[in-house]
């Protein structure tokens, strides 16, 4: 039986070692709840000096058992909002969740740039609500093939979708929906 050793006196429970992969598998579910906002940048980076000091399987459980989900259940979708000429934007390393919710309303800007961000899904769903001038940019690998068809257009709303299909069928597939209503919605590759 796994982690139990019979001492003479009956089963006794011994902790198992962790090992790299299940560092590395619980560090992803870190990263992905402080992509969600569910980990502040400090209690972030304190979980993860814990999780490479951690000895045993029981550990590394403890840091991550208030952030994983039940099986089954799909995690909240990472939310971004900006509002009355708010900036927001997601670049670099980050590690891209399977469903964003964007919402820019009255001159708000939101950019995402999937260019160098770390992304495990074969598909990633990004639900975009574009209002009163709020435009919304998404920069995505040559190598990602883009869904807009999902989209409502209102208004003067506009979405402009500058990707060319990928040669990799295998390539990871980003589904846009939402609305744009007197908003723009722009997708482009990354500038040379």
């Amino acid at each position: 039986m796994d982690g139990i050793i019979d001492v003479g006196g009956g089963p006794e429970q011994v902790p198992l070692r962790a090992s790299d992969a299940e560092r590395e598998r619980v560090a992803g579910v870190l990263q992905q709840a402080f992509a969600e906002g569910r980990l502040d940048l400090d209690r972030f980076q304190e979980r993860l000096d814990a999780l490479w000091r951690a000895g045993t399987r029981d550990d590394l459980a403890a840091l991550s058992r208030d952030l994983t989900p039940p099986p089954g259940a799909e995690p909240a979708p990472m939310e971004l909002r900006a509002g009355h000429n708010a900036r927001v934007r997601k670049e670099g390393r980050w590690p891209v969740p399977r469903r964003i919710r964007a919402v820019a309303e009255k001159d708000g800007r939101i950019h995402l740039d999937f260019t160098q961000a770390d992304c495990r899904h074969q598909e990633v769903f990004v639900d975009a609500t574009c209002v009163s001038n709020g435009p919304i940019t998404l920069v995505v690998p040559r190598s990602w093939a883009v869904h807009t068809d999902a989209v409502a257009l209102r208004g003067h709303g506009k979405v402009t979708n500058d990707t060319t299909p990928p040669t990799d069928p295998a390539a990871p597939v980003l589904r846009l929906a939402g609305v744009a209503d007197r908003g723009r919605i722009k997708i482009r590759h990354p500038r040379k």
